[in-house]
């Protein structure tokens, strides 16, 4: 995402995983996804995460941000295994980004502690703070200061440790591994 050109104070702290910021003026922000079935997901006793949603439908329990990157001069680039794309699913990355993301929250009712195990991925990363590893960290982005971004949250979700989102603020996305170190 492009961040704000202009005295740009996005910047990062802790282990994101491949998740990153350029080390340019402009310190523009790289969120790694992984693309994965939903059916490999599910809630734990102890940690709430989200991941994001490509699927077509408004996710049942989640959120939406748009971001309003850089106005002038932007260079969102999104691709998929290799190539450039401008949507998929529900989000969008043309000259701003839209991101769907779907929650998973922390319930006693839950069959287990740990995370689901994907395969062929012996570990990945997710937004929340997963309170059992040292592998976790921050990305703080400087968006468009004349910013429009917005916020909607869907179904039984609470924001708090996964993004600090305001409308016409800047975003903090919190990153964790799954895996437990």
């Amino acid at each position: 995402m492009d961040s704000e050109d202009s005295n740009c104070a996005t910047s990062i702290s802790g282990d994101c995983g491949f998740s990153h910021i350029s080390n340019n003026t402009a310190k523009d922000v790289y969120l790694q996804f992984c693309v994965v079935s939903g059916d490999y997901l599910f809630n734990n006793k102890q940690d709430s995460y989200s991941v994001l949603s490509l699927g077509s439908g408004i996710p049942t329990n989640g959120f939406m941000r748009f971001e309003d990157n850089q106005d002038g001069s932007n260079s969102n680039l999104t691709t998929l295994n290799g190539s450039a794309i401008p949507s998929y699913g529900l989000c969008g990355f043309g000259g701003n980004t839209t991101l769907y993301f779907y929650s998973y929250m922390a319930s006693s009712s839950a069959l287990t502690w740990d995370f689901p195990v994907i395969p062929n991925l012996q570990e990945y990363g997710v937004l929340g703070t997963n309170s059992r590893t040292t592998h976790k960290g921050w990305i703080y982005s400087d968006d468009e200061d004349n910013n429009a971004n917005g916020y909607t949250a869907y179904g039984n979700f609470d924001q708090a440790g996964m993004i600090d989102a305001y409308l016409n603020k800047n975003t903090k996305f919190y990153i964790s591994s799954t895996i437990l170190r």
